[in-house]
C-alpha cells in the first residue's frame, strides 16, 4: 500500500456517493448547499454502503456522521430524498436485484442483503418494485 492511499480511497467513495445520490434525488429537492450536506453527510452514507447488509441502528448512523437524529434526517432526505432507513431498504433492493439476476435463491438473496427473515424481504421488495421478488425475476426474463 503506497502513502496516501487511505486519501485516495476516501475521495473515491465521496464521489461515487455524491454521484450515487445525485441519481436517487428528485430534482426538485436540489439544494445550493448540497456539498455541505455531503460533507457532514458521508461518513453516515459510507457506513450505509460498507454495512448495509447488517442491522443498521439510526444510532449507529449517527455516532458516524456525529449529527443528531433529527439533523440526520432532515439532512437524508434533502439529499437523497429518502430517510436513512428507506436508503438502507433501497441499496439492499438494489443489490437484490443484482444477485436476483445472476441466479440465486429468493432466500439466499434475502439474508445476503441483510434481512432477517424472507417475509421481511419479500414485503419490502413488494413495497418498492410491486411485485414479488420471483415475479420481478420472471419479468426480466431469468
Amino acid at each position: 500500500m503506497q502513502e496516501g492511499y487511505l486519501a485516495a480511497v476516501r475521495g473515491l467513495v465521496t464521489a461515487l456517493l455524491t454521484r450515487h445520490s445525485r441519481y436517487m434525488t428528485p430534482a426538485k429537492t436540489v439544494r445550493k448547499d448540497q456539498e455541505q450536506i455531503l460533507t457532514r453527510l458521508g461518513p453516515a452514507l459510507a457506513y450505509i454502503n460498507q454495512h448495509y447488509m447488517e442491522d443498521i441502528t439510526i444510532a449507529q448512523l449517527t455516532a458516524a456522521s456525529g449529527t443528531s437524529k433529527s439533523t440526520l434526517q432532515r439532512y437524508m432526505i434533502a439529499f437523497t430524498g429518502m430517510s436513512p432507513m428507506q436508503y438502507v431498504h433501497h441499496l439492499r433492493m438494489k443489490r437484490a436485484t443484482i444477485l436476483l439476476t445472476a441466479g440465486m435463491s429468493v432466500a439466499d438473496v434475502a439474508f445476503n442483503v441483510g434481512y432477517n427473515t424472507l417475509s421481511s424481504f419479500n414485503r419490502h421488495f413488494l413495497q418498492i418494485f410491486g411485485m414479488s421478488p420471483t415475479q420481478w425475476r420472471k419479468q426480466q426474463g431469468h
